[in-house]
């Protein structure tokens, strides 16, 4: 019987020793409000450590008609820019929710600004199109997942660089 425990007690420590950095991320868009949006992200963390920087990479996405030679109509589709906001000194505790918010400017006058009047098509709205989020220490990375700008996202245990689910 001792045995037995003896077992099942190392099976649990090395389930627990093999756990990832985050077991899931949950990205909760609010509604686009006075040309910009708030992106909310609650994460599950595997482990408890302090992150010296989160980098949270947001790629902009714009789809309009387009004429071409070949087709007299079709979508044309752009990601021209990503829009970068950094938080550091992340302190995430083993399953215990941490949670990240940030607003993205979407005004297509603002991106202008911001980007060059070039970079964006003015007649079609901005959106985010995909959220890469990046840990590191000093100039390391610790780990990356690449997101949906919506839903929840999961994340197998052992792996430190995922992309979520579709």
């Amino acid at each position: 019987m001792r045995r037995l425990g003896f077992i099942l007690f190392c099976v649990a420590v090395a389930g627990v020793s093999g756990a990832g950095p985050v077991n899931e991320i949950e990205v909760t868009p609010d509604p686009p409000r006075n040309g910009s949006q708030i992106f909310t992200l609650r994460f599950n963390p595997g482990e408890t450590l302090t992150y010296e920087k989160l980098t949270f990479d947001c790629t902009y996405r714009q789809s309009f008609p387009s004429q071409t030679s070949d087709q007299p109509t079709g979508l044309k589709i752009i990601e021209p820019e990503v829009f970068t906001y950094r938080s550091h000194d992340v302190k995430m505790v083993e399953n215990l929710d941490c949670h990240v918010s940030f607003r993205v400017p979407l005004d297509i006058h603002k991106l202008q600004e911001i980007y060059g009047e070039h970079s964006f098509n003015t007649n079609y709205p901005a959106v985010v199109s995909k959220i890469k989020v990046t840990a590191s220490e000093k100039e390391n990375v610790l780990w990356s997942y690449v997101l949906k700008p919506e839903g929840l996202h999961e994340f197998p245990s052992a792996v430190t660089n995922a992309v979520s689910k579709p």
